[in-house]
C-alpha cells in the first residue's frame, strides 16, 4: 500500500483519538468540580449565589424564560417595565443568551438552567482548551492534563454563578490561538483553490474558519474577552510587522483585530440604537477611570498561593497579602496555582534571554517565545499602573475590570507547562519507562488540582444558608400572590436606584430583584433604569409621608414590601407609620427580613375622599414628575432626589432654569423662588409675565406648563459684591398635590455644603417639609 493510503487511516485514527481523549477532558473537569464543590449537597432549584450580581444574572434567565430576552422585561420596574439598555448584563453575549434559552427549553426552570450552564462551562472550556493545545501540536497526554488545569482555575470557581457569563470562559483558548498563530506567522487567511468568482478568492476553508472563530468570539465574549483579544491581536500584528515589515501580516492582523471589535459592536446593536434614539445615560453605569486599578491585575496575586489553600502555612501567606494589599477584591480573586505559576515564571525568563539577545538559542524554542511575548503584552495593559488605566481615560473607563486577562495569561502559562511536559515525557518514552511519564502526567495533574481549588467558599458554596434564604423568600411571595390578583403591582422600600446603588450594611445591590425570582404573576416596583423618565419612584422618596401612599395607591400599586435590612432600625418606625395609615399589620417572611402590607383597603378609602379627576392628576404627578433642570448660565446642580427642587449658583449675568413636564398633557404647577446674596434677579416666567426676585424673598407663582420643556429666564439688574457668588433655590410643585397636603410655605431643599465648598448660605437651608420615615 503506497504512503497516501497509509495517511489517509492514520489521521482518521488520530480524529477520532482526540475526539475521545476531548470528551474525557470534559469528564475529568465536571469530575473534579462534583468533588470540589461537594455538588451531592446541592439542590438543583436552590441557587448557589444568591446576593449582587448573581441575583441579577437569576433574573435575566428567569426574564429569558418568560420574555424571550433579557433587554426588557415587563414584570420590573412597575408600571413601566424594565429597559436593561443602559445597562444590559452583557451586551455582546448573543450565544451564551441563545445557550440559556436552550437550557431554559430542557430543565423548565430558570434556577436549573443556570447550574446547568455553570456546569456545561467546565465542559466547554476543557474541549476548547484540549482543541487548542492540539492544534499548536502539544502531545494528548500534556494536552488533557493542561486543559483540565486550565478547566479547573480558581477563576472559575470564585467568579461561578455570580457571573456565569465570565466564568463560562472557553472563548479564551480560541482569542489565544488567534493571537499565537499571528505571532507564528500561520496562514490565518489564504486564497481558495477554485473560487468561483473575484469576489470569493480568499474564501477557503482556513479563511472562514477563522472567520468563524472571530464571530463566536465577538458573540461569547462578554465585551471583555473579546475586547481583549482584540488588544493582544492588535499588538501581536504590530510586533510581527515590525519584526518583518511585511505588508500581508498587517492586513491578516488587522483584518482579526477589526473583525472582533465589529463582532462585539454588531452584537450590541439594540443598544447603540437604543441610545440614538434616546439619548446616552451618563449617570448608568457610574464608572470612574480610578477603577480601572482597583480592578486591575496584579503578578503578586497570580504568583501567591489561592485564599484558603488546603495547606495552612500557604493560606496564610495569600491572607496576609490580602491584609496588606489596597486591592483586596484582586487579591482574593486571582491565582495560577503552582503549575501555572511554573508556566509564568518561565515565560517570563524566556523573554528575558530573547530581550538579552539569546535569539538562537531559543529558536527551537518558538512557540515559548511567541507565549512569552503574549503573556508580556497582557501584564503591560492590565496590571496596575499599566496601558489600561491610559485607555480608561483616553477611551472611556466602561472596561474596568483588567484583571479578566488573568485567563488569558493563565493559557499562556499552562501552554508553556505542556510544551514542557511533552518533552520530558518523549525523553522517558525514549528511555522506555512509559510508566514514569504517566506517573509524571498524573502527579502534574493530581497536585495542580488540589493546589488550585479549596475545600472552603467559594469552592463550596453554602448550600444551606442560601436554601434557608431562598426558601423564606420564596414562602412570602408565594403567601403575597395568594391575597393580591394575578398581575397586581407590588411596591418596594427602600428605594434602590437600578441597576446599582450605595449599599447598605445588610444589603447588596440587585437584592430588590429577590421577590420577583419567586414570582409568577406579580409585578415589582425595583429595577427601572435610573435617570430615566421610567425611574419616577426618585421623585417620590422626598415627599411628605402623607403623600407617599396615595402617591403609590393613585400608580396602581396593591401592596408594599419592606425589606427591613435596609434600614438601621430593621424598619420599624416605617413598619408603625404604614400600620397607622393602612390600618393592618403586616406579612412577615419566615426569616424576619421582609415585611409585606396589603394597601387595597386604604385604595378604597382613598377613592370616595377623591374624586376621579383628582385621582387622576394624582397618578400624573407621581408617574410623570415635574422637573427643575439647570440651562445655560446655572452651575452646581444639585437635586434632592427628585429633579424639582435644587439649588444652582450663577454663572453669569444671565441664565435659564429648564422646566419640564414629561407627560402629555398640561400641567398646573406652583413655582417658589430663593436667592441669596446682594444681588436682584429679574424673573421673567414662562408665560411673558416677569417678576423681581430680591436676596432674602421668597417668590411664589402659578404656572402652567405645557407637555415638553418652558424656560424660566433670569437677568441680574443689580449685582452684588464681586467676590460674592449667587446661589439660587427652585421648587416646582405640581398643583395636583394640594388636596393632600397641609399648607405650608413651599422651600427649596439645598443640597450637601460640599457641593459649592463652602455650601450655600444658611438662609437656604432646611428641609423641605417632614420627609417620610426612612424612604
Amino acid at each position: 500500500m503506497s504512503q497516501e493510503g497509509l495517511e489517509a487511516p492514520r489521521q482518521e485514527w488520530e480524529r477520532r483519538a482526540d475526539l475521545l481523549t476531548a470528551v474525557a477532558v470534559a469528564g475529568i473537569a465536571l469530575l473534579a468540580a462534583f468533588f470540589v464543590m461537594r455538588l451531592w449537597r446541592m439542590d438543583f432549584d436552590v441557587p448557589f449565589v444568591y446576593s449582587s450580581d448573581g441575583t441579577q444574572f437569576l433574573a435575566l434567565f428567569k426574564g429569558v424564560d418568560e420574555h424571550g430576552w433579557y433587554l426588557t422585561n415587563p414584570d420590573l420596574g412597575a408600571p413601566f417595565g424594565q429597559e436593561n439598555y443602559d445597562f444590559p448584563v452583557t451586551s455582546d453575549d448573543t450565544i451564551h443568551v441563545l445557550l440559556a434559552k436552550a437550557l431554559l427549553l430542557l430543565s423548565g426552570d430558570f434556577v436549573t438552567a443556570m447550574h446547568l450552564f455553570f456546569l456545561l462551562g467546565f465542559v466547554l472550556t476543557g474541549l476548547s482548551a484540549f482543541a487548542v493545545l492540539r492544534v499548536l501540536e502539544v502531545s494528548r497526554g500534556p494536552a488533557v492534563v493542561c486543559s483540565a488545569l486550565f478547566t479547573l482555575l480558581p477563576y472559575h470557581f470564585v467568579v461561578g454563578e455570580l457571573q456565569p457569563f465570565h466564568s463560562s470562559y472557553w472563548v479564551i483558548p480560541l482569542a489565544c490561538y488567534l493571537v499565537l498563530a499571528i505571532l507564528q506567522d500561520r496562514p490565518l487567511v489564504t486564497r481558495a483553490e477554485r473560487p468561483r468568482n473575484r469576489a470569493l478568492a480568499f474564501a477557503s476553508r482556513r479563511t472562514l474558519l477563522t472567520l468563524a472563530l472571530c464571530v463566536v468570539i465577538g458573540s461569547a465574549g462578554v465585551n471583555y474577552y473579546a475586547l481583549f483579544a482584540a488588544m493582544l491581536t492588535g499588538a501581536a500584528t504590530l510586533l510581527v510587522v515590525l519584526r518583518t515589515r511585511r505588508t500581508r501580516s498587517l492586513v491578516v492582523g488587522g483584518f482579526v483585530t477589526v473583525l472582533l471589535v465589529v463582532m462585539v459592536a454588531l452584537n450590541a446593536l439594540p443598544v447603540i440604537a437604543y441610545q440614538a434614539e434616546h439619548g446616552s445615560n451618563p449617570t448608568v453605569p457610574q464608572r470612574t477611570a480610578g477603577e480601572s486599578e482597583t480592578y486591575s491585575l496584579s503578578t503578586a496575586a497570580l504568583l501567591l498561593p489561592i485564599s484558603d489553600h488546603r495547606v495552612a502555612p500557604l493560606a496564610n501567606l495569600r491572607e496576609r497579602y490580602i491584609e496588606d494589599s489596597p486591592l483586596p477584591f484582586v487579591s482574593r480573586v486571582t491565582g495560577l496555582g503552582a503549575v501555572g505559576a511554573a508556566g509564568f515564571l518561565w515565560l517570563l525568563g524566556v523573554a528575558l534571554v530573547a530581550v538579552a539577545g539569546a535569539r538562537p538559542r531559543l529558536e527551537r524554542w518558538s512557540t515559548h517565545r511567541h507565549a512569552a511575548a503574549a503573556t508580556l503584552v497582557s501584564l503591560l495593559i492590565a496590571t496596575t499602573g499599566g496601558f489600561s488605566i491610559l485607555f480608561a481615560h483616553l477611551v472611556g473607563p466602561e472596561l474596568r475590570t483588567w484583571l479578566r486577562f488573568y485567563p488569558f495569561i493563565a493559557f499562556f502559562a499552562l501552554l508553556a507547562i505542556a510544551l514542557l511536559l511533552q518533552l520530558a515525557v518523549r525523553r522517558l518514552e525514549s528511555s522506555r519507562r512509559r510508566y514514569l511519564a504517566t506517573a509524571l502526567l498524573g502527579a502534574v495533574l493530581v497536585v495542580g488540582v488540589l493546589d488550585q481549588t479549596s475545600n472552603r467558599d467559594p469552592f463550596v458554596p453554602p448550600y444551606s444558608a442560601t436554601a434557608a434564604e431562598f426558601e423564606s423568600d420564596g414562602e412570602i411571595v408565594a403567601e403575597i400572590e395568594r391575597r393580591l390578583p394575578p398581575g397586581a403591582s407590588v411596591f418596594q422600600l427602600p428605594y434602590a436606584p437600578y441597576p446599582e446603588a450605595q449599599r447598605s450594611a445588610r444589603t447588596a445591590d440587585f437584592d430588590g430583584l429577590r421577590p420577583y425570582l419567586h414570582s409568577s404573576q406579580l409585578r415589582w416596583s425595583y429595577g427601572a433604569m435610573f435617570d430615566r423618565p421610567e425611574d419616577w419612584q426618585a421623585a417620590l422618596m422626598d415627599k411628605p409621608f402623607g403623600l407617599v401612599l396615595p402617591s403609590i395607591s393613585a400608580a396602581g400599586f396593591q401592596g408594599v414590601l419592606v425589606d427591613r435590612f435596609g434600614y438601621p432600625d430593621d424598619g420599624s418606625r416605617l413598619e408603625r407609620a404604614l400600620a397607622g395609615k393602612l390600618g393592618s399589620e403586616p406579612l412577615v417572611s419566615p426569616d424576619r427580613r421582609y415585611s409585606f402590607f396589603d394597601m387595597r383597603p386604604y385604595s378604597k378609602r382613598l377613592s370616595t375622599a377623591l374624586s376621579g379627576s383628582e385621582l387622576g392628576g394624582l397618578r400624573q404627578a407621581t408617574l410623570y414628575p415635574l422637573r427643575a433642570e439647570p440651562g445655560d448660565g446655572l452651575v452646581g446642580y444639585m437635586p434632592n432626589g427628585s429633579g424639582a427642587t435644587g439649588v444652582f449658583q450663577l454663572a453669569g449675568p444671565a441664565a435659564a432654569l429648564e422646566l419640564v413636564n414629561p407627560s402629555d398633557r398640561d400641567r398646573s404647577a406652583q413655582l417658589s423662588l430663593q436667592l441669596s446674596g446682594k444681588a436682584t434677579l429679574s424673573v421673567e416666567l414662562p408665560d411673558g409675565s416677569s417678576r423681581s426676585l430680591r436676596a432674602g424673598r421668597v417668590v411664589q407663582d402659578p404656572i402652567s406648563l405645557p407637555p415638553g420643556a418652558s424656560a424660566v429666564n433670569f437677568v441680574i439688574t443689580a449685582p452684588g459684591p464681586p467676590d460674592q457668588p449667587i446661589y439660587l433655590a427652585a421648587e416646582l410643585r405640581d398643583s395636583a398635590l394640594d388636596p393632600l397636603s397641609a399648607d405650608r410655605p413651599p422651600r427649596p431643599v439645598p443640597p450637601p455644603a460640599t457641593l459649592f465648598g463652602g455650601g450655600p448660605p444658611p438662609e437656604l437651608a432646611g428641609p423641605a417639609g417632614a420627609g417620610a420615615p426612612g424612604l
